[in-house]
């Protein structure tokens, strides 16, 4: 097959690749702005709660000094809360601009215990903020995505820096309803939790009572409808800039409460950081509402129920807006980073989940550890995290534009059900999938990488979630492979959807400066986020020993790798392979105490990079080896190889002699340069013996018995069909060896063992077609008497005959001519071009490089005389004295292309002093610098086998040029 290869050039070496689209459009995300403008605040120490009688020993209820010190401590101050356990058994209100401050999660400890018969929301344990309602206005106009302003009917109750939060009706041809029966729960009712579902919270910067006209911090994230009753009311009461950090807190007992250990309502700016949360009711962290609130540093584990509704990590509901959670640890948990009710904008990146619990215990249902709960959550991003799954349900209704960039979902083994790393729902439209890890290495076969359930749907398309999906550059450890959409042609997944450029926490992570970006389809064993690394480190658990003592050596196109292994517990050991030393991509995986692997089918003269490392799953790699590299040699033996390339003659234009006499053909433009056309009547080429110092005295490489042998060529036919094309025959006209078309097959006839003679065919004429150049090739293995046919560098067929070759010799060989057993001689009627034989058996990969003749080569090029302001001059085109022939080899050009300065020759070269092989071209020159075929193409075909290439361009006024380098040729490079 020709290697399809565009190399790009420009002065040598230049890169045309242009991105033609983003991979997620602009129509599904939004620019996402997460968290606290410029960070968390750092307060000054205000008040501490042993000021106020706090005794810290675990028994004496320590609620009131808590409460005191709340009221006492001065705006944009921190409580301090000294090492010891407080015990605490009411709710802790801060709705002013204070910080709880711990002296640590492993020194400070608050214990709550509350009474189950309280009020619900008094059994939450600290509550930030508050909500309530206030002036409210019908939207009149603008609320359209993207819009900054809205006009409403009247603007006199609000006022500038007015938390506010816009909401709707619910508009079922955008939403679809929960399936939950309406006799057991209709949400969707006026006063219930999912009535009038979508809206966003925001800020008004400015206000025009002229116009009544409403300017916001952002952008709005959806596109409201008139009809639905669109409205916006101002929220009065809410926290800001205030927050929890450096502690432990645990519900010692379940207190059935419903907000959260910790409940931001309507807050703005606020935080968790650094907060180590044991056990809760429904969830650890409860956002509901508010807008910019930051939960980050901090470690989520257990609750004190899993059934639904219960055991929740952080959950986002009603509307909540632009949060940012990052960099936290969550285990033992069902739902550990949700959305529902209409949260938007939120940020969920670089977290660690752990262990998935359900009512059964662990490891029983994987629940969602990235998910979406309905009631049209939208416009959310989950990027960066290390996760066991995503799953976008529709228990509560649709959800929309969720955004899951270069995450980990690794589904791993011991589970008993949901085996799928991701998993939608139907009606959750435009969900983008993007540069993602699917499913553990060792994952179980028969497990699935997506899943879209089937089931009974009442919305308007059944296969809307299917049709809008975007699912681009994910690899999955089931297929090995990255899986692209054909239609999205951008590859380059983008580093991150939120950040700028890399994070603090990377550089300042626990096992010191981590890379970043960590994940995706070219990074997949680059380490572990820091919150990995954290739960590593806390929890005692450190990495496998590394490898040491790697070499490399290389035999042919094999390199074998070899270390030491110094660790006794790991799982196994990643090979990670590099062309340059510097950008290192998976390679293999081998078992445990491994200390050798053989890698085989590599480029040739080539030089390759490889490290090793161990790993074991929970804390991941060992450091990396040093770096160890080897490089290959030619694919292609040259020892004992005839090769005719008709070059203007039948000469061996390799060692020895052998040279052939032509009788009767005549030279012709072939596959790969100049050929022989053979008139079917009377022409072939003989090949004299060969010397006897070489081979058998007086016989060919082509002699039975203990020979191995290839031969391939490149054939053009006239006619297939009724008339035999032999390519390659021995001197015995008899059909004693035969390489070639007989009848309407491709046939290998040669003497066996017994004296008997043997014919292998392979395929009909459909695949060797007249009028058509096709590769076709034979070889012989003596070692396992296999005979294998191939053609355009596929195998076509194989024999494993009983007997070896036989020992009937001969010492001359024919080309264009053969006959069958009766002694009728025909000939060849047709091209050939490019005869090679070897003795010696080639790999698939050695043959197949002999049919991979074709490299496309996008090129550009100025001339330094007629360039002037941006493009050359045309004077020779347009005074009509631009030959049509070119002066540098017999090529013409039947037209003469568009603004075409002149004739250059472009060539590749082996090696810089044009020693070797080269495979040059005459083509033309355009004046904005485009190298064009004869034809006029702007890429340019040359027939040359894959390898590295110096490119020459020499033009005959000027002196030549060449790339600094040579360029790497190959079908499958990147």
């Amino acid at each position: 097959m020709p290697a399809q290869k565009f190399v790009p050039l420009f002065l040598i070496l230049f890169s045309l690749r242009t991105l033609t689209q983003d991979i997620v459009p602009s129509e599904r995300r939004i620019d996402w702005d997460p968290g606290i403008p410029g960070g968390i605040p750092d307060y000054p120490a205000g008040v501490s709660v042993m000021d106020y009688g706090a005794l810290a020993d675990g028994v004496t209820d320590d609620t009131q000094a808590f409460l005191d010190a709340i009221t006492a401590c001065p705006q944009q101050h921190a409580i301090t809360i000294p090492s010891g356990t407080y015990l605490i058994t009411d709710r802790l209100n801060l709705r002013k601009s204070i910080t709880l401050r711990g002296a640590g999660p492993d020194q400070t400890f608050l214990k709550f215990e509350k009474q189950p018969e309280a009020p619900d929301y008094q059994r939450t344990n600290i509550w930030i903020g508050q909500r309530i309602a206030g002036f409210s206005a019908s939207i009149t106009g603008g609320a359209v995505r993207g819009s900054y302003q809205i006009t409403v009917s009247d603007v006199s109750g609000f006022a500038v820096d007015d938390l506010v939060e816009i909401r709707q009706d619910n508009d079922e041809s955008v939403m679809a309803r929960p399936i939950v029966p309406v006799s057991q729960n209709d949400s969707w009712a006026e006063g219930h939790w999912g009535w009038r579902a979508v809206g966003q919270f925001l800020l008004i910067t400015d206000i025009d009572a002229g116009t009544n006209t409403l300017t916001f911090q952002h952008p709005l994230y959806f596109t409201y409808n008139p009809a639905m009753n669109p409205a916006v009311t101002q929220w009065n009461g809410p926290a800001r800039y205030a927050g929890v950090e450096d502690l432990h807190m645990e519900l010692v007992a379940d207190a059935n409460g419903y907000y959260g250990n910790i409940h931001f309502d309507g807050s703005v700016y606020c935080w968790a950081r650094n907060v180590r949360s044991y056990k809760c009711s429904r969830s650890h962290i409860g956002l509901w509402g508010g807008l910019g609130n930051e939960i980050r540093d901090s470690y989520f584990e257990f609750s004190h129920g899993y059934a639904g509704g219960e055991g929740y990590g952080v959950n986002m509901i009603d509307r909540t807006t632009n949060n940012l959670v990052e960099n936290n640890i969550f285990d033992f948990l069902q739902g550990k980073m949700l959305t529902a009710v209409g949260a938007c904008g939120n940020v969920y990146a670089y977290n660690y989940c752990r262990i998935s619990m359900d009512d059964l215990g662990p490891y029983e249902d994987m629940h969602a550890d990235m998910g979406a709960h309905g009631h049209h959550s939208y416009m959310n991003l989950f990027e960066g995290n290390s996760t066991n799954r995503a799953h976008v349900d529709r228990y509560w209704g649709s959800n929309a534009n969720f955004v899951f960039l270069r995450n980990k979902m690794l589904c791993p083994d011991g589970y008993v059900r949901s085996s799928d790393p991701v998993h939608i729902e139907k009606n959750n439209i435009e969900m983008s999938f993007v540069g993602n890890i699917l499913h553990h290495e060792n994952s179980m076969e028969d497990r699935r990488v997506w899943y879209f359930p089937d089931e009974p749907d009442d919305f308007s398309d059944p296969e809307l979630t299917m049709n809008t999906l975007i699912s681009h550059g994910n690899y999955d450890f089931m297929s090995e492979n990255v899986q692209w959409d054909p239609d999205i042609d951008n590859q380059d997944i983008p580093d991150s959807y939120y950040l700028d450029g890399k994070p603090g926490f990377f550089t300042n992570a626990p096992w010191g400066d981590t890379s970043w970006p960590l994940i995706g389809p070219d990074l997949l064993h680059a380490g572990l986020i820091p919150a990995q690394q954290r739960f590593c480190d806390l929890n005692g658990i450190t990495p496998p020993d590394p490898p040491t003592g790697l070499s490399a050596t290389a035999e042919d196109n094999r390199i074998t790798l070899a270390w030491t292994d110094n660790s006794t517990d790991e799982q196994g050991f990643r090979i990670e392979q590099s062309l340059d030393g510097i950008h290192f991509f998976r390679q293999g995986v081998t078992l445990p105490d491994s200390n050798r692997i053989v890698f085989s089918g590599l480029r040739p003269f080539t030089t390759y990079y490889f490290r090793v490392c161990s790993y074991i799953d929970e804390p991941g790699n060992s450091a990396w080896s040093d770096i160890a590299s080897a490089s290959t040699f030619s694919e292609l033996p040259l020892a004992g190889i005839c090769r005719y390339p008709f070059s203007g003659n039948a000469n061996n234009a390799l060692s020895g002699d052998y040279h052939g006499i032509v009788h009767g053909p005549v030279l012709c433009a072939g596959k790969t340069g100049q050929a022989y056309a053979f008139d079917g009547l009377d022409d072939y080429i003989h090949i004299p013996k060969w010397d006897p110092d070489a081979w058998r005295p007086g016989h060919s490489p082509l002699y039975g018995d203990e020979q191995a042998f290839t031969i391939a060529a490149w054939i053009c036919p006239d006619i297939v069909s009724g008339h035999d094309n032999f390519i390659i025959s021995d001197d015995s006209r008899w059909g004693d060896f035969t390489f070639g078309l007989t009848g309407n097959r491709l046939n290998l006839r040669y003497i066996n063992g017994t004296g008997q003679r043997y014919g292998l065919s392979s395929v009909e004429t459909a695949t060797v077609k007249p009028g058509v150049f096709t590769h076709v090739a034979a070889s012989y293995d003596p070692e396992h008497n296999i005979v294998r046919l191939f053609i355009n560098g596929e195998q076509a067929a194989i024999d494993r005959m009983t007997r070896p070759l036989g020992t009937s010799g001969f010492d001359s060989l024919y080309i264009g001519l053969g006959g069958d057993p009766s002694g009728t001689i025909t000939y060849f009627d047709g091209i050939i071009d490019e005869v090679h034989i070897y003795g010696s058996v080639l790999s698939d990969r050695q043959i197949q490089m002999l049919a991979e003749t074709q490299a496309l080569l996008s090129v550009r090029v100025l001339l330094e005389g007629p360039y002037t302001a941006g493009t050359m001059q045309t004077g020779l085109r347009d005074a009509g004295i631009l030959p049509m022939d070119s002066p540098y080899d017999a090529s013409h050009a039947e037209v003469i292309p568009d603004q075409v300065v002149d004739w250059i020759w472009l060539e590749l070269r082996s090696n810089a002093d044009g020693s070797g092989e080269n495979y040059g071209k005459s083509v033309f020159l355009r004046n904005d610098g485009t190298v064009l075929d004869t034809d006029g193409a702007e890429t340019v075909a040359i027939n040359a086998p894959e390898g590295y290439y110096y490119i020459s361009v020499t033009h005959r006024n000027h002196l030549a040029v060449m790339s600094p380098d040579p360029v790497p040729i190959f079908s499958d490079y990147p």
